[in-house]
């Protein structure tokens, strides 16, 4: 008996504090939409790169990038063409011109048209346009 007591106190000391996250699911949602092309060229373009978490009811298949598209669509500073998404780990990414836009307005604009799909989205990471 008490060498069972010493076996869960030991198994409790090494378990990881509830609620604390390693930052392995941001870095694994990020790599599933991530592109070294589109970060190559938006870079040399001087436009950032954000990476989005997906939260919600995803459809598989070309209907949530459609349906994101359609909710970016009025953003003229967002470059559609470099548009990631990824089902399977719930997540976005896309490359903007951060003169012209910055990606809180980006995250509202989506939060406000997605919420009637029941998604909504959070920033991961912004990748910087280097200094001109």
């Amino acid at each position: 008996m008490k060498a069972r007591l010493v076996a869960v106190g030991v198994l409790t000391l090494l378990a990881p504090p509830p609620g604390l996250g390693c930052g392995y699911c941001d870095e694994d949602r990020i790599a599933a939409v991530y592109d070294h092309g589109v970060i190559g060229k938006s870079l040399e373009r001087h436009h950032e790169v954000a990476f989005f978490a997906l939260e919600g009811p995803l459809r598989s298949g070309p209907e949530s990038r459609r349906l994101i598209e359609r909710a970016l669509v009025s953003e003229a500073a967002i470059d559609l063409a470099s548009l990631r998404v990824s089902v399977d780990s719930a997540s976005l990414s896309l490359a903007y011109d951060g003169m012209r836009i910055q990606h809180g307005r980006i995250s509202g604009t989506l939060n406000r048209k997605l919420a009637v799909h029941g998604l909504r989205v959070s920033l991961l990471k912004v990748i910087e346009r280097p200094p001109r």
